[in-house]
């Protein structure tokens, strides 16, 4: 069963590839404009764990944060991208605390090429208290994923 697409003019890969390594580039320079360029204006960054990070000022002061309190710096390991999006599996470098994070982020761009939604998959050990490992606040449901 294939979920619903939220866009429907998606970029060529070679353009999906062009604006996610320009997102991480600004990302890695804690260079606000420059990650708010890449994004939508109402793109949503989900994570497991937490609440979702809505629209591309937020998202840009978040990560901007994370360099500035914990050294952040992220490389792009994979890159793969179809009609319906990219996907990239990443490293992500917490200098000031000495620690390496693995995981993939799945893209969805919009129309004009601008990436609108990003769905980031952690390298982490299932927790058995927990009922449902996966990403906090994204609309399974409404998007045809299964629940049971």
């Amino acid at each position: 069963m294939w979920c619903e697409r939220v866009s429907t003019v998606t970029p060529t890969p070679k353009e999906m590839l062009k604006t996610v390594g320009r997102y991480f580039a600004s990302c890695n320079a804690a260079d606000a404009e420059g990650i708010m360029e890449c994004l939508s204006p109402n793109a949503v960054h989900y994570f497991p764990g937490f609440h979702p990070v809505i629209g591309a000022n937020r998202i840009a002061t978040f990560w901007v944060g994370l360099v500035e309190e914990q050294g952040s710096q992220w490389t792009i390991d994979r890159f793969l991208a179809g009609e319906d999006g990219a996907v990239i599996e990443w490293t992500h470098f917490r200098t000031k605390k000495g620690q390496r994070l693995r995981g993939t982020e799945w893209y969805t761009f919009d129309g004009n090429g601008k990436i609108s939604e990003l769905k980031a998959y952690y390298a982490a050990l299932h927790d058995p208290r927990s009922r449902s490992v996966q990403l906090r606040g994204f609309p399974y449901k409404k998007r045809g994923y299964p629940m049971s």
